[in-house]
């Protein structure tokens, strides 16, 4: 018997969950269903085959796999340091992904 993947995220902005899951081409809809053969749970955020869920800490990834969830928190991550740095003010020179996944940004603050 398989079972929807729930997993608490760091994910606590949901206006930037949005956003990034429409970058990375996910139709995203308010509220609804996430299904599976033998479950069901109701999410915040619809994706189709996994969601998200409000929760204390922010929000919980229902459905889906691993791989899909550790993609979005990796872009979630990007997208709140992209935020981060134009509110004071900068600006990301460069952005890479080295070979083990690591993000790197290169940022100027100020002139």
């Amino acid at each position: 018997m398989s079972c929807l993947i729930k997993v608490e995220t760091e994910i606590r902005d949901r206006d930037c969950l949005e956003k990034v899951l429409k970058k990375m081409n996910y139709r995203v809809k308010e509220g609804g269903e996430v299904k599976n053969h033998n479950d069901t749970e109701g999410v915040d955020v619809n994706c189709g085959s996994f969601g998200f869920k409000k929760s204390a800490k922010g929000f919980m990834f229902i459905g889906g796999s691993d791989s899909v969830l550790n993609r979005i928190t990796d872009e979630y991550a990007r997208e709140m340091t992209y935020q981060a740095v134009v509110e004071m003010g900068g600006t990301v020179e460069r952005d890479t992904v080295t070979a083990d996944g690591t993000i790197l940004m290169e940022v100027q603050v100020g002139a």
